[in-house]
Order: C-alpha cells, then structure tokens, then sequence
C-alpha cells in the first residue's frame, strides 16, 4: 500500500483547517495556526505546503523563506485575503507554484492541489 502524500497547511482560520481536511481527504493533512509551528515542523518535508499570509505570530512569507531555504525545490500555496497588487513583489520572491486569493472557488482550489501532487 502506498503512503498518502504529505500536505502542511499553516492557516489560523479554523473553518478554513476543515474545509481543507474535507475536500482532500486523500492526502496526509497536517494544520497547525502559527508560523511558529510551522517552523518547528519543517525539519522534515512534506508534498506540498499550504501557507497563509496572514499569520497571527508573523506572515506567511517568513515560513516560506524558511521552507525554501531548506527545501529549494517545495511546492508551495500561498494564500491570502489581502489584494494581490499590494503584494507582488513578495509573491514573486516567494516562487510560489500556486497563488489564491480569498475568498476562492472551492473545486478550483481542490483542482490545483491535485494537479500540484501529480
């Protein structure tokens, strides 16, 4: 039997943690709501990472940095409620492979991830 592929979701919006445990169940979730513990989980690496930018301990661009510079080659979600504009050039120093706005199309969303894991 083949070991479910591995997604870190760093997002503080609970409804937005089941939201996501639902629509991927064929996927190894693991949540957590701060960049602190995200960063404390990156010494290993995962599929996949799902990161917000608006994290109540720092912004999701810090754990991406961190989760590049140990893993140069990650596939990276960021997703944020912010406007894009306002932020490009953190997108863009990010290599994100995916970008979302919020709020987003669920079955779109759900789309990408699965065409990112393949």
């Amino acid at each position: 039997m083949a070991t479910a592929q591995k997604i870190l979701v760093v997002e503080d919006e609970l409804a937005l943690q089941e939201l996501y445990k639902d629509i991927l169940p064929e996927y190894e979730l693991t949540q957590v709501s701060t960049g602190r513990e995200a960063l404390n989980l990156i010494e290993k690496p995962f599929d996949l990472y799902i990161v917000d930018v608006g994290l109540p301990d720092t912004d999701g661009f810090s754990v991406i940095s961190a989760i590049r510079e140990r893993f140069p080659k990650s596939k990276i979600v960021i997703e944020t409620g912010f406007p894009l504009k306002s932020l490009q050039p953190q997108f863009d120093r990010a290599h994100a492979d995916l970008i979302v706005a919020k709020p987003f199309k669920i079955k779109e969303l759900k789309e990408h991830i699965v065409q990112l894991m393949n």
